[in-house]
Order: structure tokens, then C-alpha cells, then sequence
């Protein structure tokens, strides 16, 4: 086998990679969320800053919202790249197997995925719950934990879903993966 270059392993403007799907409505909506939480992060953390320069006082309180935002981000990020065939792979060993070893590598890593974000989920929740049933307030802001810590567990559901529909894919032998 023969070495590829890493610029060859990379889509050329206006291409797609194997495998990856068109960008629908389905996946705008999340980077129009990603794209607000990315902006809200940076004015958050501007206004923090000049308030702090100008004033010599500090906005850390809007930390709170900075963390969980920079968390839903994540998270979205995440659903997007499995849902676009983006996410992390060791293409050295995939791109030795024939079409139908892809897909099989590519279900077993979304079945891998699955089975993480299932703890995730299953933990977020239990600790979401304990946050509400004590009444856990943020440190800064002593606002209800429980309305940040949410967003752990039902976006990683969103994760979950983004993999199911990959696996749904590739078992339809609709793409290639890597």
C-alpha cells in the first residue's frame, strides 16, 4: 500500500468527503445555535473584560453562563460531526479495509459512541435530579444548577440520535465511511 499525502485525505473546495452528508435544514439549525453560543461566549467574556479595564469591576458572575454556553457548544459540535462523517477516525487503518469493512468499522464506532453517551446520559440525568431535588444553586449567580446541568444529558441525546441515523445509513449502504 502506498502512503497518501494528508493533502489528498482532505475534501478540495466544494467537495465532500466519503461519506458525508449534504448540509440540510437539520444541521443550520445547529450551527446557527453553535454560531449564537460562540457569539454570546465573546460578548460575554468582551463585556467582562472592558468592564474590568474601564471600571476596575468585574462581571465574573456571567461565568456561569459562559461555561454551560462553551458545554451546549461542545455538544452540538459533536452531533454535527457525527452526523456530517466528521468525527475523529484512524483513517491509516480504515483506509485499508474494502467498502463493506468501512461500514462495518463505522457502525461499531457509532455503536462505540452510543454506548459513551449513554453513561453520559444516564449520569447527566441522575445528576441533574439530585442538582433540582436539593436545590443546588451556582456558585457566582445562585441561579438553579439543575437549569445548566440539563443541557448535559439532552444534548448528548441529540449525539445519540446523530449516531443512530449513521448507523441507519451505513447499515442501508448509503455512504462509505472514511
Amino acid at each position: 500500500m502506498t502512503s497518501v499525502p494528508d493533502a489528498e485525505l482532505l475534501p478540495r473546495d466544494g467537495q465532500e468527503t466519503a461519506g458525508e452528508e449534504q448540509i440540510g435544514p437539520r444541521f443550520r439549525i445547529e450551527q446557527v445555535f453553535m454560531a449564537a453560543g460562540m457569539a454570546a461566549m465573546a460578548l460575554i467574556s468582551g463585556a467582562n473584560a472592558l468592564t474590568r479595564y474601564v471600571t476596575n469591576a468585574s462581571l465574573a458572575f456571567t461565568e456561569d453562563f459562559t461555561v454551560i454556553i462553551m458545554v451546549a457548544v461542545t455538544l452540538l459540535g459533536g452531533a454535527t460531526a457525527v452526523a456530517r462523517n466528521r468525527h475523529i477516525a484512524v483513517l491509516f487503518f480504515v483506509q485499508m479495509l474494502s467498502p463493506f469493512g468501512r461500514r462495518i468499522a463505522g457502525i461499531v464506532a457509532m455503536v462505540l459512541l452510543i454506548a459513551c453517551f449513554g453513561v453520559v446520559i444516564v449520569y447527566g440525568f441522575k445528576l441533574t435530579y439530585e442538582e433540582y431535588r436539593y436545590d443546588t444553586l451556582t456558585p457566582s449567580m445562585e441561579l438553579p444548577q439543575w437549569w445548566f446541568t440539563s443541557i448535559l444529558p439532552v444534548l448528548s441525546l441529540l449525539v445519540v440520535y446523530r449516531a443512530v441515523g449513521k448507523i441507519v445509513t451505513l447499515a442501508r449502504n448509503e455512504a462509505d465511511v472514511g
